[in-house]
């Protein structure tokens, strides 16, 4: 496919002819077949993806990630452990804090929440879960610092911090 067409194709914003590209691209010249197109389907749809409403506010982010996936998406912590690159023990005990510092879950989370995190990021351990968070919405949904505070509740001077962080360490 070629790089106009792909253009053309993006500012069309038609999602559906946008697939059809890809998929044909990847059958003619990749050579894939409709079961390796469904299994990379169902791949993704495997991926969770984390509302950024549970980092918003005073709880700590990874007692918030914690309660999130155990209480809304019902993993076990050695799957949790697994997924967030961390030992199963600090897994419990930061779902156990969590659940003793605040007996409610975690706050309503919307189902048409408007930013997604994918959880996948969570397992590199080389940026905080904060520092993920503000680089991810930077890069891709392309946020200002002004306009992330206001969505995490914190402000504007922290989100900069975070984000200057992130980016040190993401060219290191």
């Amino acid at each position: 496919m070629s790089e106009i067409s792909v253009k053309s194709v993006l500012q069309t914003a038609n999602t559906q002819l946008l697939l059809r590209h890809v998929l044909q691209e990847l059958h003619s010249q990749q050579h894939f077949q409709l079961d390796q197109l469904i299994a990379i389907y169902q791949h993704i749809q495997e991926d969770i993806n984390v509302p950024l409403g549970i980092f918003a506010g005073k709880r700590n982010p990874a007692e918030a990630l914690c309660l999130f996936l155990k209480e809304n998406k019902n993993l076990p912590f050695p799957k949790i452990a697994e997924i967030l690159n961390r030992d199963p023990r600090s897994v419990w005990g930061t779902y156990h804090r969590a659940k003793t510092r605040n007996k409610k879950n975690i706050v309503n989370i919307s189902a048409s929440e408007k930013y997604l995190i994918p959880l996948q990021l969570f397992s590199d351990r080389s940026k905080s879960l904060l520092e993920h968070v503000v680089f991810h919405l930077h890069q891709v949904h392309q946020l200002t610092n002004p306009q992330i505070a206001v969505l995490l509740h914190r402000s504007p001077n922290s989100i900069a911090v975070l984000y200057k962080r992130a980016r040190v360490k993401n060219h290191e």
